[in-house]
């Protein structure tokens, strides 16, 4: 149906009023006089309409009660002398404000409208001279009508003003093109908030008869916006003539802005429509005075009592944050447009991801409170997935809107929707877009930055326009907007450099307001107060998450290299799931990886080119072979991906095959310390079990992880519950095999418990002898010295059966006594009968093999060399060490692994010793050493023992004694400055390289390097008489000692170490003033007692601590109370004497380490991945070098 354009004939051969019956049959057919009444007859109605705008002497109006406006009054029709409005209730409040926009859209079609862009112009001018600020689209029924939907949908009109064609077959359609549907269109106008006013200017746009259903209402359009919350709609009952059209407009408007003041954006303006709808009617009367169904077209629907009222643009923002206590950061721009985005009424799909502590959750919530939303109402409105992993509250919701007559048509936010992504294929996402078509569903979710796009790929497959699916963002704080917000609430004012550097210190987040405002009130203004910790947005997810939630982060943190592989986490997970333990589904790794509490892992060195691809496919099982993605999904998740990313083959197994997941390196202490998870022994096992229970061949490959780790084997098969430990011959061997280069004490902890069922162990030893005493002798490096004299006591009590003729237990008895007479000070071992064990077990095994003497000899020096570190001071061993030294560089064998590893001692020993002090010399018998391990390591094995698969441990311990001596070349050259402030910088920089280093879970020893050479530094500035120290300086120095020490006292308390042993007593044992307690005793006492603790009790606490955890005794150690004295420097004195702390302070230290490892071939990988990661101080060709070591996103 279109605007017409009338056949003016000639009225000369009718009469003029008349209508009879032969008029009557031509005009409508078969219809009689006798139904004349036409009541619920609006077929008549449309085409008396039609015919009288033609025609309008033979077809003039005939009053009915069906349309109470065309009924008589006076001399003219009730129409004319008063607007009878079409009341339809809507339960939407209004919108608070308003934008005091207009937008006129002219609809230009096929069959032209010739009036149209004259009646868009002549509106816009009348609105302007009113204030309104008003914008003309000229769109075409041939273009895309998501160009039209995207303009509806990108700000709130206050009003819309549409002219052009609309057609009612098969339901309303804007235009003729049926390429809108009403339904789009009513939904795009209400994107971001309902209108207040809509002018429908188009044929049967309020033509009661059209069943058109939208979001599950049913009937006309105009009806459609009026139960959406807008006040008044215009809409015509027929088609009408385009002149008329173009006149009727005019003659709203013109009364509209004649009637009503200059908008102004502090005051509400109401709109007078019925009186300007009148006045437009009795125009279109006196214009055209005939054709009656010109001005009776135009219907009003209203859906409030008070009419149409343009609000001011005056927002109310809420004093307060939800739940929070300091004044909203406002970016008043993208508040207003998520407010009006969660309007009542509208309806939409919203997504709104951001990394944590971003303020996603309070801004919703302000939102709805800018709304005018109460805590009640907040509360319907809001939801968590959090601990819904069902989501269960998705189903509710949409069985609550099957009914919308009865619903509630208020925002719906479900905050915490990282666990949409592991229901993909469940149908939930059809469930929510049917939602997002009823009302405004905002998704909240926390993506990290390597996600981007992820949570979107669901919902864009199903080729959704844009303003169906909508991003939002929480607001951005800048320099410029934080100084303003310090000084507009607090009185702070910031400069531009403070406020940048404030605005890094915070991460873009009010985490530490709270305590900030404290101190405001209490008249203590701090900014420092303001500075987020690293690891606090994730702290404090930790506290919300749930119990299985834990069990699975256990299931990886408990692990020595906490690393699992994703196919095993999943198949552990079922076997929990099907045996009752757990209720989510294995996707709960997936949300926690989302969450940033675990994270994606993989290593390219262990994935299969596309050449092996088919190689490695034929080893699958074929029931993991058939899990299939379909293409077109496949390809979309790959095209989110970096597309030159070689990573892994386009096979969905491999995900999980060569995937894995960690933990995030800032809160794996912080889980250590938590309880451990009453069915986290049997989840482990099952972990453990899980590949091999899939493929009991065991061929199949996947990405080895720290399951693999023989230490956790010990772990994991310890008894459960009920279950009863084995004594046998072959589980004591599979437990001293699987204590191979233990990193922890469980070997240690399990040979204790043999130990105390001596008769068994016996037996078990007297079962297998040789295997067993080979492989316990083994293990005695890595024994600790309590367990080695619990073995002693053993073999002593056991005379009759420890013979030292027997070469096997002759070379146990002497390894165990090198190691206790040199790494203790127990008399223990200083006895007669160990003497006469010593020198029985050295005749013996060399006798019967007198090539080992030289063996021997290099684990011989090797104690020595332990012992001048342990019980020597550093000024009395150096000497000694560099004579010990001096011999185990002049050994040559044939042995090409205990050459190696006499090397490798050798450089850990001068290493602990350099970093304390040294001399020129003893750094460059370091570098001999560490030159030697080098060359061993491209040497062929000897034929005497294979020791390929040593050798990446080897290599890993050549890459950190490379780092340490970049480390120490660079200090030296920096001491000659006798520059204080690049000292300082220096120690901040490597200990923030040395966190990110952290992640890099497979050589944690470069952390340790990088740290320890921190701490190094940090210590040898109480030597430095060459430095002029500032209060500020000294400041500093004491807030980065501060620092170590806790990393120190940390890495006492578990395993693995950042800081070497070396160090530690020296960080930890000098007093505190400020903080008389070791950081794990500040929680146990209360803080208001922590400064009551004298000197004399913080040293000997320390002292018996100390012992008691790492079984060995504080010798003499440096004093820096001088310098704990001063209290720590401020984080903004640190940025402004250092420089911010940015990605820069990284970059300097990657640059140093690639620029002097990049030689090392394929062993430069750790080195060139931080430089691709942090490039910015590399040249063109360093760049491009460290690429190749760049690690491709992962493919999860």
């Amino acid at each position: 149906m279109v605007r017409t354009t009338p056949n003016r004939r000639s009225p000369e051969s009718i009469r003029a009023n008349k209508f009879n019956a032969e008029q009557f049959n031509e005009a409508f057919g078969e219809m009689v006089a006798s139904e004349l009444d036409f009541r619920g007859n609006a077929k008549f109605w449309v085409n008396w309409a039609v015919r009288n705008q033609k025609n309008p002497e033979m077809y003039p109006l005939i009053p009915n009660q069906d349309i109470e406006e065309s009924q008589p009054h006076e001399d003219t029709h009730r129409g004319l002398y008063e607007v009878i409005p079409l009341k339809v209730e809507t339960r939407i409040p209004r919108l608070p404000w308003g934008s005091q926009k207009a937008l006129i859209i002219n609809l230009e079609s096929s069959i032209e409208l010739s009036k149209a862009q004259e009646e868009a112009n002549t509106i816009q001018q009348l609105m302007e001279s009113r204030g309104f600020d008003s914008t003309v689209v000229c769109a075409r029924e041939d273009d895309d009508p998501k160009n039209l939907r995207s303009i509806l949908a990108s700000n709130h009109w206050d009003i819309i003003h549409f002219c052009g064609h609309m057609s009612v077959e098969d339901g309303q359609y804007i235009g003729h093109s049926a390429g809108l549907t009403a339904t789009e269109f009513v939904a795009s106008c209400c994107r971001a908030g309902p209108p207040r006013l809509v002018i429908l200017n188009a044929c049967k746009s309020g033509d009661t008869s059209v069943e058109t259903d939208i979001a599950g209402i049913s009937g006309p359009i105009a009806e459609q916006f009026c139960i959406r919350g807008v006040d008044a709609v215009i809409a015509t009952r027929w088609e009408i003539w385009d002149l008329a059209a173009r006149d009727f407009s005019i003659g709203f408007w013109t009364h509209v802005t004649q009637a009503t003041p200059q908008i102004s954006i502090e005051k509400a303006v109401p709109i007078d429509v019925r009186s300007a709808l009148l006045f437009a009617r009795r125009g279109l009367k006196s214009l055209h005075p005939n054709r009656d169904a010109c001005w009776l077209a135009y219907a009003l629907f209203e859906s409030r009592e008070d009419g149409c009222v343009i609000p001011s643009q005056a927002m109310m923002i809420p004093e307060t944050m939800p739940g929070e206590r300091h004044p909203p950061y406002i970016d008043i721009r993208n508040h207003t447009m998520i407010c009006e985005h969660l309007s009542p009424g509208a309806a939409g799909l919203y997504l709104m991801s951001a990394p944590a502590c971003t303020g996603k959750t309070s801004i919703s919530k302000l939102a709805l409170q800018t709304l005018g939303f109460d805590a009640e109402l907040i509360e319907i409105c809001y939801h968590s997935a959090r601990h819904d992993p069902l989501l269960k509250t998705v189903e509710t919701v949409k069985n609550q809107l099957e009914r919308i007559d009865q619903a509630l048509l208020l925002p719906l936010i479900i905050d915490d929707t990282e666990v949409l992504i592991n229901h993909f294929g469940t149908g939930i996402f059809e469930t929510l877009l049917q939602i997002s078509r009823v009302v405004p569903l905002l998704l909240i979710t926390r993506e990290r930055q390597e996600h981007m796009g992820l949570y979107m790929f669901p919902f864009e497959k199903y080729g959704l326009d844009p303003d169906e699916l909508i991003h939002l963002k929480p607001h951005t704080m800048t320099p410029v907007s934080l100084a303003v917000y310090m000084e507009t609430h607090f009185g702070v004012q910031l400069g531009m450099e403070e406020a940048l550097n404030l605005c890094v210190r915070m991460n873009s987040t009010f985490f530490g307001m709270p305590k900030f405002v404290d101190s405001f009130i209490n008249s203590e203004t701090n900014l420092n107060l303001l500075e987020c910790p690293r690891d606090a947005p994730l702290l404090n997810r930790l506290s919300t998450i749930s119990d299985e939630e834990i069990l699975a982060i256990q299931m990886i943190s408990e692990l020595t290299t906490p690393i699992a592989c994703k196919l095993r986490c999943m198949v552990a997970w079922d076997k929990l799931a099907k045996e009752g333990v757990v209720q989510t589904q294995s996707g709960v790794f997936e949300t926690l990886c989302s969450l940033d509490i675990l994270q994606d892992w993989f290593d390219t060195d262990e994935i299969p080119s596309e050449d092996e691809f088919h190689e490695v496919l034929e080893k699958i099982p074929a029931f993991l072979k058939d899990i299939t993605i379909p293409d077109e999904d496949m390809q979309a998740l790959i095209d989110l991906d970096d597309p030159k990313n070689p990573a892994l083959p386009k096979h969905p197994i491999f995900t999980k095959l060569f995937t894995a997941f960690t933990i995030n390196t800032y809160i794996a202490e912080e889980v250590k310390r938590w309880e451990k998870h009453k069915d986290l022994a049997l989840a482990m096992r099952f972990a453990m079990n899980a590949l091999l229970a899939i493929d009991p061949t065991g061929q199949m490959p996947y990405l080895s992880d720290g399951y693999d780790n023989p230490e956790m084997e010990i772990r994991i098969n310890q008894p459960i519950e009920n279950e009863k430990r084995k004594f046998t011959g072959q589980h004591l061997l599979s437990i001293l095999r699987a204590g191979t280069n233990q990193k922890t004490n469980i070997l240690d902890n399990e040979l204790k418990i043999w130990f105390k069922n001596s008769k068994k162990m016996m037996d078990a030893i007297e079962e297998l002898p040789d295997p067993i005493l080979f492989e316990l002798r083994c293990r005695i490096p890595s024994l600790s010295i309590s367990t080695c004299k619990f073995l002693g006591e053993f073999i002593i009590a056991h005379m009759d059966k420890f013979q030292t003729s027997n070469p096997a237990k002759a070379a146990l008895i002497y390894q165990l006594w090198l190691k206790g007479s040199y790494l203790s000070m127990d008399e223990f071992w200083k006895t007669d009968k160990w003497n006469q064990l010593k020198e029985e077990s050295k005749n013996t095994f060399l006798k019967n093999d007198p090539v080992s003497e030289l063996i021997w000899r290099m684990k011989e020096i090797n104690y020595q060399a332990h012992h001048l570190l342990m019980f020597k001071s550093h000024a009395e061993r150096e000497i000694d060490l560099l004579i010990a030294s001096k011999e185990a560089l002049s050994i040559e064998s044939e042995s090409r692994h205990e050459l190696m590893l006499l090397h490798y001692d050798f450089g850990q020993i001068l290493l602990r010793h350099i970093l304390f002090s040294s001399k020129d010399y003893t750094y460059h018998a370091f570098c001999c050493h560490v030159e030697k391990l080098g060359e061993q390591l491209s040497r062929p094995p000897s034929g005497r023992f294979d020791d390929s698969d040593r050798i990446p441990d080897f290599e890993r311990y050549f890459q950190f004694f490379r780092l340490c001596q970049l480390l120490i070349q660079q200090r030296a050259g920096l001491e000659r400055e006798c520059d204080a402030r690049s000292e300082l910088s220096w120690i901040r920089d490597l200990m923030e390289t040395a966190v990110q280093m952290g992640q890099m879970k497979k050589n944690l020893d470069l952390r340790k390097a990088l740290m320890s050479e921190a701490a190094s530094r940090s210590i040898a500035l109480h030597r430095r008489n060459d430095i002029t120290w500032t209060d500020l300086d000294l400041r500093i120095r004491a807030r980065q000692l501060r620092e170590l020490r806790n990393r120190a006292w940390k890495d006492i308390e578990s395993p693995p170490k950042w800081i070497t042993e070396e160090l530690a007593p020296h960080l930890v044992r000098s007093f505190d003033p400020s903080f008389p307690l070791p950081p794990f005793m500040r929680e146990k006492i209360p803080k208001h007692l922590w400064k009551q603790i004298p000197k004399e009790k913080w040293i000997q606490t320390i002292d018996s601590t100390f012992e008691q955890v790492t079984g060995t005794k504080i010798h003499e150690t440096l004093n820096f109370t001088h310098i704990l004295r001063h209290e720590s420097a401020s984080d903004q004195e640190m940025d402004r004497y250092l420089g911010g702390q940015s990605a820069h302070c990284v970059s300097r230290v990657a640059a140093l380490m690639w620029r002097g490892t990049s030689d090392m071939d394929d062993l430069a990988k750790p080195f060139g991945q931080i430089a691709a990661t942090y490039p910015e101080l590399l040249t063109e060709q360093e760049r491009k070098d460290a690429e190749r070591f760049r690690p491709p996103p992962s493919h999860s």
